[in-house]
C-alpha cells in the first residue's frame, strides 16, 4: 500500500459493497455514478491492488477490499457514535439531519417542513436522501427515516405519521382518448397503466389494480411514486399515487374501483440520535408536517 486510504473514498467502497453497484452507491450518497467510479479508481491507486469484482450482476469485494470495507464499517460506526455524543452536548439545535424517504415524500412533505425548520431552528440543515432503499439507520447512513413499509429492524424508534388513502387516478384526457368512463371502468381493456417494479416490487397495490383491471395494458414500470405522478398528470397512463400529495386542482379523475390498502408512513429513528437536539428539532418538523397532510387528506 503505497498510501493512507482517504476516508472519503473507504465510504464509498463501503457503499458500493453495500449497494451492489456504482449506481445504487451513488443514490444512497447523494453523488453521481461518475464520482463515486472515480473514487473508487483513487482508491484502488492507493492501494494497488482490484477491491471490487463482478460476481452475480453485483460488485462485491475482492479479499483485499473486504479487508477495507470492514475497517471503513468500524470508522463510520464510530464516527456516528462521535457526532451523536457531541451532537447531544449541544444545547442549540445546530448541524446537518441526513433525512432517508422516498421522493414523493421528499417533494411533497419535506417542502415545507424544510421552510418551518429554517424559520425555528436556521442553525439546522435537512439533507434529504430521495431514495425507494431501505437505508441502514444504525450505521449511519441517514439520521432519520420516513418509510412508507412497516420498519421490521429492531432497536429503533418507531413512530406512525399519517395512513395514506392510495387511489388509482387518470387523466380526464387520458380516459376520452381510451374511451374509458372512470365511474364503469370495466376490465381496463385499452387503458395505460403504470405500475411499481425493482425496490417497490413487493407492494399490494399494483396486485391489486391487476386483479381489477386484468386486461390494463402496463406502459411503464419505476421505482418511483413521483414518477408514476407525473405520467398520470401528464395524461400518459393511469396510476395508483396518494390522493392526499397530489397538487392542488390537479383536475384528475379517481377510476371507480375497490381503493387499494392506505399505506401507513413511519418515522424511524435510532433511540441515541433522537436524543440529540438537532435529530429531535428535524423529528418535530417531520411530524408537524404530516399533521398538516392529514388535514389536508380530511377536506
Amino acid at each position: 500500500m503505497d498510501a493512507t486510504p482517504a476516508w472519503d473514498d473507504l465510504r464509498v467502497l463501503f457503499a458500493v459493497a453495500r449497494a451492489g453497484s456504482h449506481k445504487r452507491a451513488a443514490r444512497v450518497l447523494g453523488v453521481d455514478p461518475a464520482t463515486v467510479s472515480r473514487r473508487i479508481a483513487a482508491l484502488e491507486e492507493t492501494v494497488g491492488q482490484p477491491l471490487l469484482r463482478m460476481a452475480g450482476g453485483r460488485r462485491v469485494p475482492t479479499d483485499a477490499g473486504a479487508r477495507l470495507v470492514a475497517i471503513a464499517e468500524r470508522m463510520q460506526h464510530d464516527l456516528v457514535v462521535a457526532q451523536r455524543e457531541l451532537g447531544e452536548g449541544s444545547e442549540e439545535p445546530r448541524g446537518v439531519v441526513r433525512v432517508s424517504t422516498v421522493d414523493v415524500v421528499a417533494t411533497a412533505v419535506l417542502g415545507p417542513a424544510l421552510r418551518a425548520m429554517r424559520k425555528k431552528h436556521p442553525d439546522v440543515i435537512l439533507e434529504v436522501i430521495a431514495t425507494p432503499q431501505v437505508l441502514d439507520l444504525s450505521r449511519g447512513d441517514a439520521d432519520v427515516a420516513i418509510r412508507i413499509t412497516k420498519p421490521k429492524e429492531d432497536g429503533l424508534v418507531r413512530k406512525r405519521l399519517a395512513s395514506l388513502d392510495m387511489r388509482l387516478f387518470a387523466h380526464p384526457k387520458l380516459l376520452e382518448r381510451c374511451g374509458i368512463d372512470a365511474r364503469a371502468p370495466g376490465d381496463g381493456a385499452g387503458l395505460p397503466v403504470v405500475e411499481y417494479t425493482g425496490a417497490l416490487t413487493a407492494v399490494p397495490e399494483t396486485d391489486h389494480v391487476r386483479a381489477r383491471l386484468p386486461r390494463a395494458e402496463v406502459v411503464h414500470r419505476t421505482t418511483s411514486v413521483a414518477s408514476v405522478m407525473t405520467a398520470v398528470l401528464a395524461a400518459q397512463a393511469a396510476g395508483v399515487v396518494p390522493g392526499a400529495m397530489l397538487p392542488p386542482r390537479h383536475g384528475l379523475a379517481e377510476l371507480a374501483i375497490e381503493p387499494p390498502p392506505s399505506r401507513d408512513v413511519w418515522l424511524v429513528v435510532p433511540p441515541a440520535a433522537r436524543k440529540v437536539p438537532r435529530v429531535r428539532a428535524a423529528c418535530e418538523a417531520i411530524e408537524l408536517a404530516f399533521e398538516r397532510l392529514a388535514t389536508r387528506q380530511a377536506r
